[in-house]
């Protein structure tokens, strides 16, 4: 079976550094808000260049806090790209406010920053731009446009540890910035976690206050929700080696290009002020439903990243008094399929599934 992420491989490769870590949290028996946090908090807000970071219990609980430090909730709306993760809308509805999808561009699958003024109402507070599959928005129109009209940025950046938008890092952008440390991201855990960074002191003390029970003197009802020393602990090890798994993802996207290069798949473009750190490799074509059940037969895992544009999902129908008109995400999610995609893939699989991807075209033109 070539897997989607191959997370045994990465704890082999790093087995000693990982048990070594973990062993010594259980040796000090600081479970919660020890040192091990405070040093990854530190190293991870200078790989983003943000003078604060705070651990959350999870991506979704980091965009959370973020919403509701900026004082975004009941009455107000929020721009999220219409493909994305349920998480980033669903954080949204959790703070009080509604999500507005955005359309997004169809060679980078974010946010069209042309197109924000279609979801932009007098309800508007924020934006929150996702660096899905690992490329960058472009965040600069993004900043301008919400300078503009005066609206907050929330980078959703758990797709995007090490990825970078002209020379600076994914997360160094917006008023708040979120990762989540789920296991099968670039950067990933040994279970759920996440990151808010900032570089007001401000806002700072506000996602500390809402991560811990409101903070030392409880000035608000916070929450339960904060990033554990046995996941920073091995985030830590993890830490150390990013650069080089993003290069890795980058050497195994460029070898499917080489291989796929000569077949009617639509493949991710590449761009150079903001090259793709492939947390998945996700192709395109119109009988991808065909061609997925054609590798998993032949035990190849492919998988559809996301199969609805957030608005017809179960919990959106009914918010929208229009229909929300928004084609190219519509087109995009009837036809992707993402690919076995992580460092310690090998050039041999990389071959196996180009190999096959090239059968199921000839089996089904």
């Amino acid at each position: 079976m070539i897997l989607l992420n191959d997370l045994s491989q990465q704890y082999k490769a790093l087995k000693k550094e990982i048990d070594a870590a973990i062993a010594g949290v259980l040796n000090t028996s600081h479970f919660i808000m020890g040192k091990e946090l405070g040093a990854f908090e530190q190293e991870y807000a200078g790989l983003c260049r943000r003078n604060f970071a705070l651990g959350a219990g999870s991506g979704t609980s980091a965009l959370l806090f973020s919403l509701l430090a900026l004082g975004v909730g009941r009455g107000h709306e929020v721009i999220v790209p219409a493909n994305t993760f349920c998480a980033t809308n669903h954080a949204v509805l959790l703070a009080g406010a509604t999500p507005v999808p955005g359309e997004v561009k169809e060679d980078t699958f974010n946010l069209d920053p042309q197109k924000l003024e279609n979801a932009l109402t007098p309800r508007t507070r924020a934006i929150i731009p996702v660096h899905l599959y690992g490329l960058t928005a472009e965040m600069e129109p993004i900043l301008e446009f919400a300078k503009k009209h005066q609206l907050f940025v929330v980078e959703d950046a758990s797709q995007a540890h090490g990825a970078a938008y002209r020379g600076k890092p994914a997360g160094s952008f917006g008023d708040l910035s979120a990762f989540s440390f789920y296991p099968s991201k670039n950067l990933g855990g040994m279970g759920d976690g996440g990151m808010v960074l900032t570089d007001s002191p401000e806002l700072a003390e506000k996602i500390f206050e809402l991560r811990c029970y409101g903070g030392q003197v409880h000035n608000l009802p916070g929450y339960n929700c904060r990033l554990d020393e046995l996941q920073a602990a091995v985030l830590r090890v993890k830490l150390k080696y990013l650069t080089r798994w993003n290069q890795l993802r980058r050497e195994a996207a460029s070898r499917y290009r080489e291989l796929l290069q000569d077949t009617d798949l639509i493949l991710p473009r590449e761009f150079a002020e903001n090259p793709s750190v492939y947390h998945l490799f996700v192709i395109r074509h119109p009988r991808r439903w065909k061609i997925r059940e054609y590798l998993l037969k032949r035990e190849i895992c492919a998988q559809i990243h996301y199969q609805a544009p957030f608005h017809k999902l179960a919990p959106y129908r009914g918010l929208y008094r229009d229909k929300p008109s928004l084609p190219v995400a519509e087109k995009l999610c009837r036809e992707i399929l993402s690919l076995p995609m992580h460092p310690y893939i090998t050039r041999g699989q990389l071959e196996s599934v180009a190999k096959t991807l090239k059968e199921a075209l000839r089996e089904i033109a």
